[in-house]
């Protein structure tokens, strides 16, 4: 009668922990789909009208776009781009806004970091839910505890998206203060290329996509891990 006992917070402890590296591999793997695929910044180049706001074409905005995105992988050493406005060749950045993508780049460098020490920990709490009770399927076991944590994880996305929806102003700025030790990131959208091109509105479309997409594989974790045990359960019962 005791082992049920004793197992009960190591149960809570593999759930919590599951369900927090979970959230943290899924945000952080669609952020990086999102962030990195070009044709996202097509669509939204288009909605937001960034040709006429930053006096350069579709196919120019899409050119250093690529040139931005390499930066923040890391596959080209600085961002001394020139590009076409408004028919002249000119320098894309002044160095206010190369200091400050320096900081952000070093940020996708952490959130890159994060994910792969997410995925060992992830590991490991899986290896420790192998000492849970012995008797019953390990498969089982690992199943009710990705269950209620992807339920958890979905949960907290689903409050945080309501949260950021009715103040995105105000938690983008407080993402900001926490993110960076430096007032780099407030640039003034008449005269910095890198605000022209993603405004706020852009971030927050962005956002969203991330959220959306996290809560639809969290839904999916979600529902196969219960259809599975449900199925189990309801054989067992006959």
């Amino acid at each position: 009668m005791t082992k049920p006992h004793r197992s009960f917070p190591l149960r809570v402890f593999l759930i919590i922990g599951t369900s927090l590296l979970i959230l943290t591999l899924l945000l952080l793997s669609n952020l990086e789909a999102v962030a990195f695929d070009l044709s996202h910044y097509q669509t939204q180049f288009r909605l937001l009208e960034r040709p006429a706001a930053t006096g350069m074409t579709e196919g120019e905005l899409l050119r250093v776009t690529g040139e931005i995105l390499a930066y923040l992988r890391g596959q080209r050493p600085d961002l001394d781009l020139v590009a076409e406005i408004n028919g002249q060749s000119l320098p894309l950045f002044t160095q206010r806004e190369l200091e400050h993508m320096v900081d952000v780049r070093n940020l996708f460098f952490l959130g890159f970091q994060v994910r792969k020490g997410a995925l060992v920990l992830l590991v490991v709490l899986a290896v420790l839910a192998l000492t849970m009770d012995k008797g019953g399927s390990t498969l089982d076991k690992r199943l009710y505890i990705v269950n209620r944590a992807s339920l958890a994880a979905l949960i907290a996305v689903a409050v945080m998206a309501l949260v950021f929806s009715l103040s995105f102003d105000y938690w983008f700025e407080v993402f900001h203060l926490l993110s960076f030790d430096n007032d780099l990131w407030i640039l003034d959208p008449a005269r910095h290329n890198l605000i022209k091109m993603f405004p706020q509105a852009f971030f927050f479309n962005t956002t969203r996509k991330i959220v959306g997409r996290s809560l639809l594989h969290l839904l999916i974790l979600a529902s196969a891990s219960y259809w599975y045990l449900w199925q189990k359960n309801r054989k067992g019962s006959r």
